[in-house]
């Protein structure tokens, strides 16, 4: 539903964690589930609103800080939601 880039700090994730996303296809907010993780969502980006006009592939893009439980930052994310998300 969203084309995810996550740029994260490697030594606030355990080896186990690197590991996953560094050999695996394992999703990130599953490698890093342990870490209890928050979002704050910093920027909420509008790709379409004329409704007159054809959908486009990409709608809306949201970035976000992630931070660990005892809310240490280790993550930001960057998902552009894509057409398919309303077309289920």
């Amino acid at each position: 539903m969203s084309i995810a880039d996550n740029w994260y700090v490697p030594s606030r994730l355990t080896p186990e964690m690197n590991r996953l996303l560094e050999t695996t296809d394992t999703p990130f907010g599953r490698a890093v589930a342990p870490l209890e993780p928050t979002r704050q969502t910093f920027l909420v980006h509008l790709l379409w609103s004329d409704s007159s006009q054809p959908i486009p592939g990409a709608l809306f893009e949201h970035r976000a800080v992630l931070y660990t439980k005892d809310h240490r930052p280790f993550s930001e994310v960057d998902e552009v939601y894509q057409r398919e998300a309303i077309d289920r």
